[in-house]
């Protein structure tokens, strides 16, 4: 097993002469003077004496509890500033216990998925995400957007203990990469599209029959916001404009009803 890095980062002091060389309060000699430097400063500081064998281990660990700790209410380059240190270091613990936890994962039960794109970073760089619909557990992510994501979750179900053929149901958009992959993956469950995208659908034929009127001389002056959205969202004018340009355009009208 490879030494931590916070191991190999520790500054080289000679051990005491004598292993019995301690203060009186039993701790090895500088243990104490490290705590008490802790206590000052709010952060474990590099201690002037570990043992090799008794203390070393002891402290990575409580090193690596400090760091999930940190980057769970800050981000990790915060942490990195704070502790004093090179924030891919402290991806690489983050990596490490991520990795651990999500292999020990148990799918079995898992019968709903939800599947969406999402991007990683600027640029055009996206990943797919599977989750699971019930515990809105992240199961799965995998670089790209097409139909062989879904192949490499039904791949990966194997070693956590379940299945594809227990998948009932993927909720998506209407991607038709998604929608093969979830056939040739998942071929029994029932593809399901998500309200936001039907809703997104909708909308955007609305908008279009909105724009072929205005092209043709309607006059649609306060509608852009008067038309889109749900009634609830609405304020009182804006549900009166609605009305009032629903009924002098039925063809606006019959697309505001569907």
């Amino acid at each position: 097993m490879a030494t931590p890095w916070y191991i190999n980062s520790y500054k080289t002091i000679p051990e005491p002469k004598r292993s019995g060389d301690s203060l009186p309060n039993g701790s090895p000699e500088g243990v104490s003077e490290a705590k008490q430097r802790a206590t000052q400063s709010g952060i474990i500081p590099n201690p002037p004496y570990l043992s090799a064998i008794h203390y070393r281990p002891l402290f990575a660990l409580m090193m690596e509890a400090m760091v999930l700790l940190l980057c769970q209410q800050m981000s990790v380059s915060a942490a990195a500033s704070h502790l004093g240190e090179n924030d891919t270091r402290l991806w690489h613990v983050l990596e490490h216990y991520v990795k651990e936890a999500h292999a020990k994962k148990d799918w079995s039960q898992v019968r709903l998925i939800m599947v969406d794109e999402t991007s990683a970073r600027h640029g055009h760089c996206y990943v797919t995400v599977v989750v699971d619909a019930e515990s809105r557990d992240l199961l799965f992510m995998a670089e790209g957007r097409g139909g062989e994501t879904l192949q490499a979750f039904a791949q990966e179900m194997a070693a956590h203990g379940a299945k594809p053929e227990q998948i009932e149901l993927a909720c998506m958009d209407m991607s038709p990469a998604y929608r093969k992959g979830a056939r040739e993956a998942f071929p029994q469950a029932r593809v399901v599209f998500d309200r936001f995208h039907v809703m997104q659908m909708v909308g955007n034929a609305l908008d279009d029959v909105r724009k072929s009127l205005h092209r043709a001389g309607a006059d649609l002056q306060g509608g852009l916001w008067a038309l889109r959205g749900n009634a609830w969202t609405r304020n009182e004018q804006q549900l009166a404009t609605r009305q009032a340009l629903c009924r002098k355009y039925p063809k606006l009208g019959r697309a505001m009803m569907l």
